[in-house]
């Protein structure tokens, strides 16, 4: 939740106002909440999902979470996203106050062409994940040669095989097998 914390302190630096009172001045309490809602909503975090069996981007908050969070219900959250596609955009000050608000809280912010804009705390957050990912593929790498050579290739035959034929080999050798090795066990 401190992401949500950060993301309401710039948009009251921002705004210029304290986004949590209940006033409707468009151009600084409106704007500022809506601002709010926008970059709350698109937060995504990786979950289990068990019925996916994987991690899975979802939504990071709910709608309703997130309008509570900032002492409003649900429907104010929804109503202030839904505007802004079709009538905050349209307005040079929101889009403004909104690119101000994700540089500050160093996400990506949206521009007309094409091409993204990253701030550089954006750009070293990248590098790290990149190195960090390629440090994690050289040790599955290392992992994958050892098991190759220990096991002299006979698991890549096995998986070289059609599938009718892995399927054979592991309904009538495969599982027999493993089931004598748990009898002896148990015996």
């Amino acid at each position: 939740m401190k992401d949500l914390e950060e993301i309401i302190k710039n948009c009251c630096m921002v705004s210029g106002v304290d986004i949590t009172s209940k006033n409707r001045k468009r151009d600084t309490f409106v704007y500022g909440r809506a601002c709010y809602y926008l970059i709350a909503k698109k937060l995504k975090e990786y979950r289990y999902i068990q019925k996916v069996g994987k991690e899975v981007l979802v939504q990071k908050y709910t709608d309703s979470f997130i309008s509570e969070y900032l002492g409003w219900n649900h429907a104010s959250g929804i109503n202030a996203r839904q505007k802004i596609g079709y009538d905050y955009f349209k307005d040079k000050i929101f889009v403004e106050m909104l690119d101000k608000v994700n540089e500050l809280c160093g996400y990506m912010t949206e521009d007309k062409s094409d091409e993204p804009r990253y701030t550089e705390s954006q750009v070293q957050k990248l590098r790290d994940q990149i190195t960090e990912l390629l440090k994690k593929n050289r040790d599955n790498e290392r992992l994958i040669d050892g098991f190759t050579n220990s096991t002299n290739g006979f698991l890549l035959e096995i998986n070289q095989l059609p599938e009718e034929q892995r399927n054979e080999f592991r309904d009538f050798k495969w599982r027999p097998h493993k089931r004598m090795l748990e009898s002896r066990i148990k015996n």
